[in-house]
């Protein structure tokens, strides 16, 4: 928010149009995206979405208010595949009678790191208002990678 406000002068209405955007493909998306992960398998949905947010990320650094328009329905789709991809695995991986125990504590473990992401995103943006963007951009690859070799779909999925 800060970054469109600030640094491209998106207005506040401006704002919530496009969010509202983000939100309608995301809410659009979600049945279909999680029908397509039980046809088509966890792995190539959570790779896709790092091969869509990867563009939707520059487009959003460099966007106006109609950049804007196209940036965060691509996040918005990279976010259903990769969120319902991962949660999907994390069922598929986890014995159900100690699923709650795991993925507690993966949430709890994912807040911790949002808190201070949060406050290094911060830090690195009082540096220079685009460095959080790019260190995202740098780390996608990484993810791919990580994503395309070390994730292996079980041949039974947990009931």
């Amino acid at each position: 928010v800060v970054y469109a406000v600030e640094e491209q002068r998106i207005g506040e209405f401006e704002w919530s149009l496009v969010l509202f955007l983000l939100f309608a493909v995301m809410i659009v998306l979600a049945l279909p995206a999680g029908k397509l992960i039980d046809k088509i398998g966890r792995k190539i949905p959570l790779l896709t979405s790092f091969l869509v947010l990867f563009p939707s990320i520059i487009i959003f650094m460099y966007g106006d208010f109609t950049k804007l328009l196209i940036a965060l329905p691509l996040l918005g789709l990279a976010q259903i595949l990769g969120y319902t991809g991962y949660s999907s695995l994390q069922a598929d991986l986890v014995p159900k009678e100690q699923r709650g125990k795991v993925i507690g504590s993966i949430n709890f473990t994912n807040y911790i790191f949002m808190a201070f992401g949060q406050l290094a995103g911060g830090i690195l943006y009082e540096t220079s208002p685009q460095l959080p963007f790019w260190i995202c951009l740098m780390l996608i690859p990484a993810a791919f990678l990580i994503g395309l070799f070390l994730i292996h779909e079980p041949q039974k999925r947990e009931k």
